[in-house]
């Protein structure tokens, strides 16, 4: 009976002595900051920045029919800008056989002197006009009667030193040999960049 007195008295102290445990490590899910997009420029900023940052010439001078302002704003700064441009024109074949030649081809130049890009506004897609005049000044054809022409406005941007060409064919039919006829070639909407050519056509 003491024994058993004896060891109840001893058994706390035992389990006092046992080292207490350390309480387990808790893990713990730190949420991760989201995901940073990188924020890139669209079209027209892109755009406006090159302007801004010293863009050449042509890229300032594409921008500005999207800028606010009245057709006759525009159309005035073309008006001014043509001064720049010279204008020539060739026709093949130089010379003319009847009945053999079926048409002349008339190629038009431009070029800009400038130091400046010009821009040309125009009403619709038309871009050239040539016309088959008699000496005295009649007109005998028209080029742009038998061409598809949109009523939708467009532009043209001539940088300095730059060569633009267009050509058209103009048929023999209303000639004769032995008779001056001109050919008259010029931009629509801009009567001051005009240039013309003589031609006889013989047998």
């Amino acid at each position: 009976m003491k024994k058993l007195f004896i060891l109840a008295l001893l058994l706390p102290l035992v389990v006092d002595a046992e080292p207490a445990k350390k309480p387990a490590a808790v893990a713990v899910a730190v949420p991760s900051s989201p995901a940073v997009r990188e924020r890139k420029p669209g079209f027209w900023e892109r755009a406006w920045n090159s302007t801004v940052n010293g863009t050449p010439a042509v890229g300032r001078t594409v921008t500005r029919p999207f800028r606010a302002g009245s057709d006759k704003e525009k159309v005035g700064e073309s008006k001014v800008g043509w001064r720049n441009l010279a204008m020539t024109l060739t026709l093949e074949p130089a010379q003319v056989k009847l009945p053999e030649t079926k048409a002349v081809r008339v190629a038009v130049a431009v070029v800009n002197k400038g130091h400046t890009a010009v821009q040309l506004n125009f009403p619709t897609t038309q871009r050239i006009e040539v016309l088959l005049k008699t000496d005295d000044g009649k007109v005998l054809s028209k080029w742009s009667e038998d061409q598809k022409v949109d009523q939708e406005q467009g532009f043209l941007v001539i940088n300095p030193e730059e060569r633009l060409e267009y050509s058209a064919n103009i048929s023999t039919r209303e000639m004769s040999a032995g008779r001056s006829y001109i050919i008259d070639a010029y931009f629509p909407n801009f009567d001051e960049l005009r240039a013309s050519k003589e031609l006889m056509p013989v047998k």
